[in-house]
């Protein structure tokens, strides 16, 4: 996937779900409405939707382990390269 800046992996999975999820509509609107921008390939647009889903999943993931393991505590503590590797898996 081509290097997008996070205004437009946003606006990529807008279009992506105005389209309702049919990526050659979604090109074709993206180009529409970002006429001076390079138009996504058609993986992109449900590539950047996948990305969505599964940080979405993840945060949930990590909420629910903070709420089930809380036990009274204030504060989640976790080394960077802890949350890093989450992130990444």
């Amino acid at each position: 996937m081509n290097q997008y800046t996070n205004r437009e992996m946003a606006d990529i999975h807008y279009v992506y779900g105005k389209a309702d999820g049919n990526t050659r509509e979604a090109q074709r609107l993206y180009r529409g409405m970002f006429p001076g921008r390079q138009r996504p390939a058609k993986d992109t647009c449900f590539a950047v939707f996948q990305r969505t889903v599964r940080i979405s999943n993840l945060e949930m993931e990590v909420l629910d382990t903070i709420e089930e393991h809380s036990e009274g505590a204030t504060e989640f503590q976790a080394s960077n390269a802890t949350v890093c590797r989450m992130l990444h898996e």
